[in-house]
């Protein structure tokens, strides 16, 4: 799959924190992709989630977002560390919602980011219903960090 769209692109915008492609299959069938690297500073994610509700909404297309959001959906995406982060966790699934995504699910490793005392589940593959439709076969395999 991959080989066949190397040259069957056009990147339709990009931020520091996001750049949108949109992939065009041989049979002129199209499907977008959006690659997220979230900012470290939790205010930024919401011009990082303002854009993608953009790009979903300007583009009826078969939709993956894949990339490291910083931010994690629930409690047990994260061990260590303090603070509450329930308005959080709340936060990030409202705006996944709102962009019509669901969690792409993964098998292999629990987090993606760690240092002495905290780990997270910070890297993760959302698609829309009709991405994962139109390409079953995919899967998310997390290596270890």
């Amino acid at each position: 799959m991959w080989k066949d769209l190397r040259e069957n692109f056009s990147i339709r915008s990009s931020t520091n924190q996001v750049v949108h492609v949109i992939f065009i299959e041989h049979d002129g069938n199209e499907w977008a992709a959006s690659f997220v690297y979230a900012s470290l500073t939790p205010t930024l994610h919401e011009i990082l989630w303002g854009n993608l509700k953009y790009f979903v909404d300007s583009n009826a297309l078969p939709w993956l977002a894949i990339g490291d959001f910083n931010d994690f959906a629930s409690a047990s995406e994260r061990q260590g560390g303090s603070g509450n982060i329930i308005r959080r966790c709340s936060r990030f699934q409202s705006n996944i919602n709102d962009c019509g995504m669901v969690d792409f699910g993964f098998s292999g490793a629990a987090f993606t980011w760690s240092n002495n005392s905290i780990k997270k589940r910070l890297d993760r593959a959302l698609a829309s219903p009709e991405w994962k439709s139109k390409f079953l076969e995919a899967r998310i395999i997390m290596l270890d960090t």
